[in-house]
């Protein structure tokens, strides 16, 4: 048995990738006989409100099945600003690192090994603090690479603001005993910026096949956008496209999007402008979007036109496939258009608005692309069960925490 500390911002009912993503590994390691506890906030995402039935205290301790789970105090900002982002990862990180110096009791110790979850650095450090602090290895996570990200959507190399991230990220890793990120692409880049390529695994996103009673029409393209709208997903780019996709099929689209983030704005202006086949709603639990999944032919993944989202594979492509719904991939021409392409499975857009058009003129213009869809679907269920389940990935990430643990406890 192995006694793991996890750190992660996120966990539900909040509905993220790195929430599901703690949720799921840590449920999977208690099943397998460890002794897992997670450090958390209180739920806020994205809002900025605390949800219901929740009454926020400095640390409070509870029960997710097997999973101990510590909820540390943090200040609520909604994620549609950059200073909210801020303030509410830094308040994170305040009580975090005070819970750890002044409420050690609690927290508890013992552990073999710290997992600490990056996005956001602020998890991160917390994680860094108390494996400094009580002598425990520390395997640090990296959901991604975020000094990148803030240059691809318009940040200088020189600002401050990317600076200061850089030397956060870098000193993170380079702390670390090991090092997990979610694609090769990541791994590459860090060890380009000084990481030790030999100490950085890969364990990228996943997600659990699920059942799901497609309910689409043959009147119509139901096109669905689930997730964050953010400045790196270029969501006014889908709207074009969709509008393209209701030209060349000459079928009606429905498109539906939901989520929140920092463009939401942005999207809410587009469509007031026009596109009148398109929806804006807000995020919802789970649970509810299944629905929407269902009504769904195509989901939209999206990302800004910049090589430095070459290596990004947006987890919403595991969460489309999952369901067996294709995805159209709209960004660089990277690690996401290379695993939709290689298994047939959806879309890919990176190119020109000239070749994207032919792109979907040729898929569409073909009376039969309904079976297509259909038979994409299934190759995407096929590739999650086979590669990219929960379980499969949980093991793999165990192995590393086993390793890594303290008294070197290799095949826990």
């Amino acid at each position: 048995m192995t006694k793991i500390l996890y750190v992660s911002q996120f966990y539900p009912p909040e509905n993220i990738a790195s929430a599901f993503r703690a949720h799921e590994h840590a449920q999977k390691w208690s099943r397998d006989g460890h002794d897992v506890t997670v450090m958390t906030g209180w739920p806020n995402y994205p809002l900025g409100r605390i949800f219901d039935g929740f009454k926020p205290c400095l640390l409070e301790e509870s029960r997710d099945d097997k999973v101990r789970l510590l909820r540390s105090k943090l200040i609520a900002r909604p994620n549609t600003n950059l200073f909210g982002r801020i303030a509410n990862g830094c308040s994170f990180l305040f009580f975090g690192v005070a819970n750890v110096l002044f409420n050690e009791r609690k927290v508890g110790g013992g552990y073999d090994v710290v997992l600490a979850s990056s996005g956001t650095i602020f998890a991160g450090y917390i994680g860094l603090l108390y494996a400094k602090t009580h002598r425990v290895p520390l395997v640090a996570e990296f959901r991604d690479i975020t000094f990148e990200q803030m240059m691809a959507t318009g940040l200088s190399s020189s600002s401050w603001k990317v600076r200061i991230m850089r030397a956060l990220e870098l000193h993170f890793a380079r702390s670390a005993d090991r090092v997990v990120v979610l694609t090769e692409g990541f791994r590459k880049s860090l060890a380009g910026y000084g990481v030790d390529a030999s100490k950085i695994d890969v364990v990228p996103n996943g997600a659990d096949v699920q059942s799901t009673a497609k309910v689409v029409s043959d009147r119509e393209v139901s096109l669905g956008y689930f997730g964050t709208l953010g400045l790196s997903q270029n969501i006014p780019k889908t709207l074009e496209l969709a509008a393209l996709i209701e030209r060349v099929s000459a079928v009606p689209v429905r498109y539906t999007l939901i989520g929140e983030g920092a463009a939401r704005r942005e999207v809410e202006q587009v469509l007031d402008s026009g596109y009148p086949f398109a929806k804006l709603l807000h995020g919802m639990p789970p649970e509810q979007l299944e629905q929407y999944y269902r009504e769904c032919d195509l989901t939209f993944v999206s990302l800004q036109q910049s090589d430095s989202f070459r290596a990004t594979i947006p987890s919403k492509i595991f969460q489309s496939f999952a369901r067996g719904v294709p995805v159209l991939f709209v960004g660089p021409d990277g690690e996401a258009a290379e695993i939709i392409r290689d298994v047939g499975a959806g879309l890919v857009l990176c190119g020109s608005d000239e070749d994207n058009e032919k792109v979907l003129r040729a898929f569409f213009g073909n009376p039969d692309w309904r079976r297509r869809l259909a038979a994409m679907g299934e190759r995407a269920q096929k590739l999650m069960q086979e590669s990219y389940s929960r379980e499969v990935l949980a093991e793999r990430m165990l192995k590393v925490l086993c390793g890594t643990a303290k008294n070197g406890k290799v095949g826990c």
